[in-house]
């Protein structure tokens, strides 16, 4: 058992196909950032090729009123890249981001097409291997990706909801309507009116549900804290420790958890349990076997993609 990209579809509602997130990890700070931020960051909001997230905020999250296309263009890239380096690709602390990922940007048009779920699952594994070493004490990655899917399969650690029953749930993500723009629809608002999670007005029951939210927004509801152990590490290696088969919830994507689901997490079932390639930038990591398999040729930093029916077993960063 472990995190899949029919996790990453569901959990997160990321695109798992499309194009391979990869390219050049050598970048010109100034000039690429000159042309797509329309800013060069001083030094001290720099770290190697890293940039710090709260520099790119403070810099580009409030456009001006009469604000241009191009200076629009210029904050969405910052908000991306901040959102990359703060959720889907963190370091330990969260607070710098790779450069790298802003040419995915150059073209927003473009950006929806990139397989930003293979490439969180890609780098996730790999932060999970680097946390097994011994003498390491952190671990980086999309830690809310395996927060979920673990509180989605296992009891330990798992919030309390209020409820006896081991595999208890909080309540799918309702429908939410207006600001629907390109099928995502915005957080807390039925009907032009702001709602709490789980509680809808009145008005909603009159208009037909659109598709809710991806099945990670459901834990997003108030958590109690209540007889919770101040140090839990010991606590849940027991737990795991003593975990039995009954315990697991080897299939939790059925019945209305996936009626409810919207169509960015369903679109590419025939994927789900694929075993291929998991890219992200130098990264290659599980691949298994395949009868038809990508295989990777990397010449000056760049990955090159050729299809070939070998079988194929490793895992390795380039």
């Amino acid at each position: 058992m472990t995190i899949t990209l029919q996790d990453v579809a569901i959990i997160l509602g990321l695109r798992i196909d499309g194009t391979a997130v990869t390219g050049t990890c050598m970048v010109d700070v100034a000039e690429l950032c000159g042309e797509l931020l329309g800013v060069t960051p001083p030094a001290d909001a720099l770290r190697g090729l890293t940039i710090s997230i709260r520099w790119l905020c403070q810099q580009l999250s409030t456009p001006g009123a009469d604000a241009d296309e191009v200076a629009l263009e210029r904050s969405a890239r910052g908000f991306i890249l901040a959102l990359m380096g703060s959720f889907l690709f963190p370091d330990k602390k969260g607070v710098h981001v790779h450069l790298c990922f802003l040419p995915q940007f150059r073209d927003l048009t473009q950006t929806s097409t990139y397989s930003w779920g293979g490439a969180v699952l890609a780098h996730t594994y790999q932060e999970l291997c680097r946390a097994s070493l011994d003498r390491r004490c952190g671990i980086s990655g999309c830690i809310t990706l395996i927060q979920l899917w673990s509180w989605e399969r296992l009891h330990v650690g798992r919030p309390d909801f209020g409820r006896s029953v081991s595999f208890a749930a909080p309540p799918l993500p309702h429908a939410l309507h207006d600001d629907d723009v390109d099928g995502v629809v915005a957080e807390g608002m039925v009907n032009g009116l702001p709602v709490q999670h789980g509680v809808q007005p009145e008005a909603e029951a009159k208009v037909e549900p659109k598709p809710a939210l991806s099945l990670g927004c459901r834990w997003r509801v108030p958590l109690t804290r209540v007889l919770n152990p101040s140090d839990v590490l010991l606590l849940y290696r027991d737990q795991l420790d003593a975990q039995t088969s009954n315990q697991v919830l080897w299939q939790p994507y059925v019945g209305e958890v996936v009626d409810r689901l919207p169509a960015i997490c369903l679109a590419t079932q025939d994927i789900w349990r694929t075993m291929s390639p998991l890219i992200c930038f130098e990264l290659l990591s599980g691949i298994v076997r395949s009868a038809y398999c990508v295989s990777l040729v990397c010449i000056r930093k760049y990955l090159q993609l050729a299809l070939t029916r070998e079988n194929i077993f490793t895992s390795s960063s380039l």
